[in-house]
């Protein structure tokens, strides 16, 4: 399988001999950073720590225990731990009973067409597991993934290499063979260390210029601008 990619500024790139897809999860398949951003700032204020929500969004990407971590330095690691999981479990108390979470527009076509091909598609994620196989199944995403790797899972989460790594070797397919698709610069970042192919997406909070000036090449608005070809 081959992708061709249509590009923020209509530039279209392809990538050649694709055998597996890794897709970061929040702000890439779901739009969900503003509700990682809500309960952050909650756990944090329990602690009497108050921050605002653009400085928050500079952290998204990066697993809950690290973000704890920087503005809780005095706590020790099972104490961020347990706040990491409070954090987790209020994030689902804040999705919307009436219309649940919102799938970004050709998420679904893409996903269901790389099944019927058989192409490994592979969620990568910040998020402890939990959190993810509640989010997948109230966005009725998990028939169309085939693999994940949550946040609570790997020593090293992102900017590290280790989580897109495992994505891959989750995928059975080699590295040179996948391509990994995210919103952050953290996700640009672990791909690019792991030697793995990436597609910035304009979808969370990272924008075009800031993807371009990271070295970002290939980066669209939209799922519907990958074509399998």
């Amino acid at each position: 399988m081959d992708l061709k990619i249509q590009t923020c500024t209509g530039d279209q790139i392809k990538y050649f001999d694709v055998r597996g897809i890794l897709f970061d999860l929040d702000g890439t398949l779901l739009d969900t950073l503003d509700l990682h951003i809500e309960s952050f700032k909650k756990i944090l204020g329990d602690f009497s720590v108050k921050v605002n929500a653009n400085e928050l969004e500079a952290f998204m990407g990066r697993t809950p225990q690290d973000i704890l971590a920087y503005y809780l330095p005095n706590l020790d690691s099972d104490s961020i731990w347990d706040a990491a999981i409070q954090k987790e479990e209020y994030l689902y108390t804040l999705i919307p009973n009436s219309d649940g979470i919102r799938i970004f527009p050709g998420v679904i076509s893409l996903l269901e067409r790389l099944g019927e091909i058989g192409i490994p598609r592979v969620v990568i994620s910040s998020t402890h597991r939990s959190l993810v196989n509640r989010l997948l199944s109230n966005a009725n995403l998990v028939e169309l993934l085939d693999e994940m790797v949550p946040g609570d899972e790997v020593v090293r989460g992102k900017p590290d290499p280790e989580p897109f790594l495992q994505g891959a070797l989750k995928s059975g397919i080699d590295k040179e063979f996948v391509v990994g698709v995210g919103d952050s610069i953290f996700d640009y970042q672990s791909c690019n260390a792991a030697g793995i192919r990436f597609v910035g997406t304009t979808t969370g909070k990272t924008n075009f210029d800031k993807f371009r000036n990271n070295n970002v090449l290939s980066v669209i608005d939209s799922f519907n601008d990958i074509k399998i070809i």
